[in-house]
């Protein structure tokens, strides 16, 4: 048996926190000295012990861990239990990536004193076509890679593979961070007549996306992280050259790396309705 020291080294916890689960009934020392009052631990103790630790990282109180191991929650209920949280864990620590790319951009956007270097600004009229479409408000972007891609496999599904642009388009009257009014586009040459199922009560449906005389478009070649910089140069011009938006704004993807993340060799082209003020 161990004492309470070297228990408290192989467990990676505090005597302090040990003799509190003592307390609470939820790990009891395997033997306690009549003379001396030393708390002794047995190896087989390391098991429960990191059952309980666990448990706490997956956000449990102590008191439900006791409920939990009294119960003897068994060792598949331990590991679906983990595998969730990992799960849990590894999509904060995207969003938290994310963030960082963010901060990065717009950090680089100040030094840079706003301005990106081999981009310019152009005027031109944008034809409408047919396409396929799906309206999917979110409460953030970070799912138009997935549903991207999942909206590519199910068109494949269904032998269309004449998709000749993807693009994104965003309504409303004005950004709203909590709830991104989007809609995805992928243009055909010919397109069914009928809805594309993709489950869950969500349709691809067919309609005319309308042409634009007069668009202020810009090409950025870069991590979508960094699109904010593309979006305050089009902005600046569009102020500076007098016009007005007239119009939802579009993205359009010319090169995306969907299979590898926010790629740094993503090709996107921002485009805003405009008209003279």
């Amino acid at each position: 048996m161990f004492k309470i020291g070297e228990f408290s080294k192989l467990g990676l916890i505090s005597i302090k926190t040990l003799r509190l689960y003592d307390e609470m009934d939820l790990l009891k020392p395997a033997h306690i000295d009549s003379q001396t009052s030393y708390r002794y631990y047995t190896p087989e103790q390391l098991v429960r012990l990191n059952q309980i630790l666990a448990l706490k990282q997956l956000g449990f109180t102590l008191a439900e861990v006791k409920t939990m191991l009294d119960d003897n929650i068994s060792t598949d209920e331990m590991r679906g239990m983990l595998r969730l949280r990992r799960s849990q864990i590894e999509k904060e620590i995207e969003q938290e990536l994310n963030r960082l790319k963010w901060v990065e951009a717009k950090l680089d956007f100040i030094e840079r004193g706003g301005k990106i270097p081999d981009s310019s600004v152009v005027v031109k009229a944008v034809d409408g076509f047919q396409a396929l479409t799906i309206r999917e408000p979110a409460p953030e972007m970070s799912n138009w890679g997935p549903l991207i891609q999942e909206t590519h496999e199910i068109l494949e599904n269904h032998n269309i593979r004449d998709v000749s642009t993807c693009l994104a388009l965003f309504h409303g009257a004005e950004y709203d961070n909590e709830m991104v009014d989007w809609e995805l586009a992928f243009g055909l040459d010919r397109p069914p007549d009928h809805d594309i199922d993709l489950g869950n009560g969500r349709f691809l449906s067919p309609r005319s996306v309308p042409a634009v005389e007069t668009m202020a478009s810009l090409v950025h070649h870069g991590s979508y992280a960094t699109l904010s910089q593309g979006y305050s140069t089009i902005g600046h011009w569009i102020r500076q050259n007098d016009y007005e938006i007239v119009g939802p704004a579009r993205e359009v993807y010319l090169k995306i790396g969907l299979q590898h993340g926010d790629r740094h060799d993503n090709v996107t082209e921002i485009q805003f309705p405009i008209t003279k003020t």
